[in-house]
């Protein structure tokens, strides 16, 4: 899966994104770029 994370999100909040993904069983795999990021999830 992949989510795409809006524009100005905080590093707090993709912080709390990835304890909850890691939570669920999965794993977390950040790209952060000038505009936006994105965390492909794998499990």
């Amino acid at each position: 899966m992949i989510l795409t994370l809006r524009p100005g999100t905080t590093e707090k909040g993709i912080k709390a994104l990835v304890k909850k993904i890691k939570g669920l069983g999965f794993t977390p795999h950040i790209s952060k770029g000038k505009k936006r990021s994105v965390i492909g999830v794998i499990g």
